[in-house]
């Protein structure tokens, strides 16, 4: 494990510090590092991931830090686990790398400044034993704060993610991967092997690519948020879909015939069929749009 630098420690009307660790950019659904770090100094009352936050309290200054460990590549059949709880999230992309980077970006409120880096200070990454988490000072009206981790991750890599307030998301990430979230958006795109997430309270959106579903199946659904789901032309898999109590949005496809007014999901099969392909939610809305493979 090799901590690579700590940058961006920034104070709503103060200056930034040090510059932001550097990495190598990759087709992200994320923000830089650099980037966080402005939006956090310019408009502190968005996440990471450019969701609205409300801090409660007198919490008037911010403070922004990204801190940058490298870790070894967890062993065959051994999964990474990452921990958002409860106030942070996480985001993880695949990419050609054989280790993980984490990128643990830090934001902390408090009614002055000193409090706001002193808080910040008190907040620690720990990055042992193939676990992601961080742990902080006690939430108060005085101080709060939230840790997002962005993560660049192997592409055959087997996870285990968990959030309570706040977003998952899993880009180009093949292996066992389960993700479970109670309140923020579930996001998988491109993803592969045996996949199983669920969400409580957050929307869910699902883009597939290829040609088919690239190992066991995808096991994905949200219990009182909307899904949006893209599948590429030509798609074949063993489809189910849909919602049982929201309005629905169905792309024109042969394979696909829509359900009625209050019959719920649709089981299809997609082209010539193959492994199971499971996208719904319970009370939410769902859409679902074709694009390119």
């Amino acid at each position: 494990m090799r901590a690579l630098v700590m940058a961006g420690m920034v104070g709503v009307g103060g200056a930034a510090t040090t510059g932001v660790a550097a990495a190598q950019p990759r087709d992200t659904p994320w923000p830089s590092d650099a980037e966080w770090v402005a939006q956090c100094r310019d408009d502190p009352q968005r996440s990471g991931d450019g969701r609205p936050v409300y801090w409660s309290g007198d919490a008037r200054a911010v403070h922004c830090e990204v801190r940058v460990v490298d870790l070894p590549r967890p062993s065959a059949g051994t999964a990474l686990v990452v921990d958002g709880r409860p106030y942070g999230g996480a985001a993880i992309r695949g990419g050609d790398g054989d280790h993980v980077v984490v990128h643990a970006r830090i934001q902390t409120r408090a009614a002055t400044q000193a409090a706001a880096d002193a808080a910040a200070r008190a907040v620690t990454v720990r990055t042992g034993g193939n676990r992601v988490v961080a742990d902080g000072p006690p939430e108060s009206d005085r101080a709060q704060w939230s840790v997002l981790f962005a993560i660049d991750a192997p592409t055959h890599l087997d996870l285990e993610v968990t959030t309570q307030h706040g977003p998952a998301t899993i880009r180009a990430v093949r292996g066992t991967i389960r993700v479970a979230v109670l309140n923020g958006p579930l996001a998988l795109d491109g993803v592969a092997g045996d996949v199983h997430a669920r969400s409580v309270n957050g929307p869910l959106t699902v883009r597939l690519t290829g040609a088919r579903w690239d190992g066991a199946g995808l096991d994905a659904e949200t219990q009182n948020g909307p899904v949006a789901l893209t599948i590429p032309d030509g798609y074949s898999a063993a489809l189910e879909a849909g919602t049982v109590t929201g309005p629905q949005l169905w792309a024109r496809t042969a394979a696909i015939t829509p359900p009625g007014p209050g019959t719920g999901r649709i089981h299809a099969t997609l082209g010539r069929g193959g492994a199971p392909v499971r996208v719904v939610t319970t009370n939410g809305p769902f859409a679902m749009r074709q694009g390119r493979p």
